[in-house]
């Protein structure tokens, strides 16, 4: 290989790389709102209901999870912040994480950031996962452990 030619391919190289490179410093983290998430849900699948023991003495619980989607609606993780214990987060989140959610139409890189709560209530025949916005109130246990 002549050596004008290396140079330019070495140049080549070193210009994509710096590209790339610009690439990822420009995506950058938006933190969004429960109700801009929620609307944003393309399908979802039931959320997980379980015995009525698992709450111990309460009425109810909370779960919150943190989601980070991509623009094209590809949720990229969902961790727990609270839960009542861990088997509980880790169902809400397994319900969670097959999820679709629609895609955003935007020229610029970013990853979509925001926190969903889920409910936990005591019925009479098991514990049922719903969304807040389904029961119609934000509030507290009316048993005074601490979630």
């Amino acid at each position: 290989m002549n050596r004008s030619l290396s140079t330019s391919v070495a140049g080549l190289i070193i210009v994509s790389s710096l590209s790339a490179c610009a690439k990822r410093e420009e995506m950058v983290e938006v933190v969004t709102s429960e109700a801009m998430l929620r609307n944003r849900v393309a399908s979802q699948s039931a959320l997980p209901k379980f015995d009525q023991t698992v709450l111990g003495k309460r009425d109810c619980g909370l779960a919150v999870l943190e989601v980070a989607l991509r623009k094209d609606g590809e949720l990229l993780h969902a961790s727990i912040l609270e839960a009542p214990t861990a088997a509980i987060g880790d169902q809400v989140r397994l319900a969670v994480s097959h999820w679709r959610f629609k895609p955003i139409q935007d020229e610029r890189m970013f990853i979509l950031k925001g926190k969903l709560s889920f409910y936990l209530i005591k019925e009479q025949s098991a514990v049922t996962t719903v969304n807040p916005e389904e029961v119609g109130f934000i509030g507290t246990c009316s048993s005074p452990s601490t979630i």
